[in-house]
């Protein structure tokens, strides 16, 4: 699924950089991959519960699989979104597309994979660091969305390209979002604590 997920994504931001309509309609057919793997993991998991009883940490990696798989088709599903807007915008020449949205692209892809990588090597580091690379990702949109509606404000002509654009940096963001909720999963998995719980735990002890 994870691999899956890297080649959509990689396409949607080459579509999106490069106005490839072919690119952009190439994501369906990994993201309906990743929505049949999503069911074989579920159906896998269901069935290990059901015969094989598992208790403690093993219980723990099947409740964290179901999640992490949960967040991956979510992540398809916002690559998609992704691409079937970009393929409306092939074409389009009110406003280019923005400079920073590429880089915000690419971070996202960036933390996806280094999410995944977290969960099949074991790493907390690397969970951690996806974690903390979100507010980069965040601070992007806000500036992407911000220089979008100036655009908008300044030529009512790029109103719906531009809102297609900020609707595009959402989906990332999302992404991105989602890319962290997987490495707090690794971290729960690793350490059988939440990454919040452990905040909390530290502010009390300040």
């Amino acid at each position: 699924m994870g691999t899956l997920i890297e080649k959509a994504m990689e396409r949607a931001i080459k579509a999106i950089k490069n106005n490839d309509y072919d690119r952009a309609k190439a994501v369906k057919k990994y993201t309906i991959q990743v929505a049949n793997l999503e069911e074989t993991v579920r159906t896998s998991g269901m069935k290990i519960l059901t015969t094989q009883q598992p208790v403690a940490r093993d219980l723990r990696l099947v409740s964290v699989a179901f999640k992490i798989s949960d967040h991956m088709l979510r992540i398809a599903d916002q690559t998609y979104n992704v691409a079937e807007i970009t393929k409306q915008l092939i074409g389009e020449s009110v406003v280019q597309t923005p400079e920073r949205l590429i880089e915000m692209g690419n971070k996202t892809i960036a933390m996806v994979k280094n999410a995944i990588n977290s969960f099949v090597n074991l790493d907390i580091d690397g969970a951690r660091a996806v974690i903390q690379a979100d507010d980069e990702v965040d601070n992007i949109f806000v500036s992407v969305r911000d220089d979008l509606i100036i655009l908008i404000n300044e030529n009512k002509k790029n109103g719906a390209q531009a809102i297609d654009y900020v609707m595009i940096s959402k989906y990332m963001e999302r992404i991105a979002d989602y890319s962290v909720s997987i490495s707090e999963q690794v971290i729960y998995y690793i350490t059988g604590t939440y990454p919040i719980l452990e905040e909390t735990e530290e502010d009390e002890e300040e």
